[in-house]
């Protein structure tokens, strides 16, 4: 509850959503329960919109289009929520960046983890242009019908997971971070501490 409001809808563009997205009442907003640590990340099939650039970084071997979550080659992702009509997404859209680059330069982390963003609520043309105008390095993907939005209990936005891919292709969120990033070095000490708990297992055969 906030400021003695409940029952709060919350839409990934905000004013703008609103404007063109009235609440089915028949489904109560305080019913929709958020994914934290230790559930799944849902299923999920997204498109390539860089075919070369996102392959590579993902280590993706399907030539198709789309994609699901599992298809990526590496264990862990870092995937951050966002729309590109948010005002703390954009602002916020320096920190992934430096998250970006602060991993790529990681021994640990390079091969281990990779950032994606999915924008709830967008469309193609919109990410393109998010994409360009704010020179993003990682992938972004759109979730126009914002069928993950929704499986994610509604979050506020930017909200991102740390998702570790499972033998089987389970999708097990193993950290959330809302709203802002205050200090990117402390995150890269959450995501490498995480890791590596969870690689414990395996090191003692």
């Amino acid at each position: 509850m906030r400021l003695g409001y409940q029952n709060i809808l919350r839409l990934p563009e905000g004013y703008f959503g609103w404007k063109s997205f009235l609440p089915d009442k028949s489904q109560p907003v305080d019913t929709v329960q958020k994914l934290g640590s230790g559930d799944e990340f849902p299923s999920c099939q997204l498109v390539i919109l860089y075919d070369e650039t996102d392959r590579a970084y993902l280590k993706i071997q399907s030539l198709q289009k789309n994609f699901a979550l599992e298809d990526v080659g590496c264990e862990y992702l870092y995937i951050v929520l966002f729309n590109e009509r948010c005002l703390a997404c954009v602002d916020d859209v320096k920190i992934f960046k430096t998250l970006y680059h602060q991993m790529n330069a990681n021994p640990y982390l390079s091969d281990k983890v990779k950032l994606l963003a999915i924008g709830a609520g967008s469309k193609k043309r919109g990410i393109i242009a998010f994409k360009k105008e704010n020179a993003i390095p990682y992938p972004l993907f759109g979730d126009e019908n914002r069928s993950i939005f929704s499986c994610l209990g509604n979050p506020v936005l930017p909200t991102s997971y740390l998702v570790q891919i499972q033998p089987g292709g389970r999708r097990q969120i193993l950290f959330v971070q809302q709203d802002h990033v205050s200090n990117v070095e402390i995150l890269v000490q959450k995501i490498t501490s995480l890791v590596k708990d969870t690689e414990l297992p395996k090191n003692r055969y």
